[in-house]
């Protein structure tokens, strides 16, 4: 059960931080209107007594990291998306003045969020929780499958599908820095792809995303590449491309091999 702060003569206690309660209603209150004027999805739900710790943690300096990590359970908790989840926290911050959270901070509340959906999601063992990207094997599964239906129907298999492959700079920069790259880069596939293509994580700084080969998938990687350096500020200058397949299903492993180093 998420504790919630008391309010003691003017003054509101939580998470053994004590903050003035006007400075803290006016924190929360700018917090609170950059992130619903970002078009939070339910704007009712945006507030939750943790809310009041999280900005109070924040205004007096002290250890924000425990108010933080229930933050992220609770937004877990409540549905909210990985994307809208980070917004959330740097709203928070940048309201209070500062440029960005804390790597720490942004530690502890990825971790509470992921563990939250660990613990209250049924998810397929394929599928990553955080970013929601199905495994390298379950990606090697579905190309088993075009190349089976092609094998029966006759064509080429360069004809039908083709994987677009995003890459971000974020290889040797730890790994809560790759963890908020792939969500951003998950985010941009479903955004572009949203029509059920599979979105496959091949490292920990590298994605792909089975599709259909149509006239206009050069316009939709170039989205992608549009999508992606809209989100430049976290995920850094990343770039996409269209990978061609190979005739035969072995050469499409050793691809697969190659891409995942």
């Amino acid at each position: 059960m998420l504790e919630v702060g008391h309010r003691r003569g003017g003054h509101v206690y939580g998470d053994d931080v004590a903050a003035d309660g006007g400075a803290l209603a006016d924190l929360v209150s700018t917090w609170s209107e950059a992130v619903l004027s970002t078009g939070w999805v339910s704007p009712g739900d945006w507030w939750h007594p943790v809310v009041e710790s999280a900005a109070a943690a924040v205004l007096t300096g002290g250890d924000p990291c425990p108010a933080l990590a229930r933050l992220g359970g609770a937004r877990a908790q409540a549905g909210v998306g990985v994307a809208e989840a980070l917004d959330d926290v740097a709203a928070l911050y940048r309201a209070s003045g500062a440029s960005e959270p804390p790597y720490d901070v942004m530690r502890c509340y990825i971790e509470a969020y992921n563990d939250e959906l660990l613990g209250t999601m049924t998810l397929d063992a394929c599928e990553d929780p955080l970013t929601g990207l199905t495994a390298l094997e379950y990606l090697r599964t579905r190309l088993a499958e075009d190349y089976r239906e092609v094998a029966r129907d006759g064509g080429v298999i360069a004809d039908r599908v083709a994987l677009v492959v995003v890459d971000t700079p974020v290889a040797g920069r730890g790994p809560l820095v790759a963890a908020i790259g792939m969500i951003e880069v998950a985010e941009s596939l479903r955004t572009v792809f949203s029509g059920g293509e599979t979105c496959s994580s091949l490292t920990p700084w590298r994605a792909a995303a089975l599709v259909r080969r149509r006239p206009d998938l050069p316009r939709s990687v170039q989205l992608l590449q549009e999508v992606l350096a809209a989100r430049g500020p976290r995920l850094g200058i990343a770039r996409s491309w269209i990978e061609g397949l190979p005739p035969h299903e072995s050469a499409a492993a050793d691809l697969l091999a190659e891409l995942a180093r």
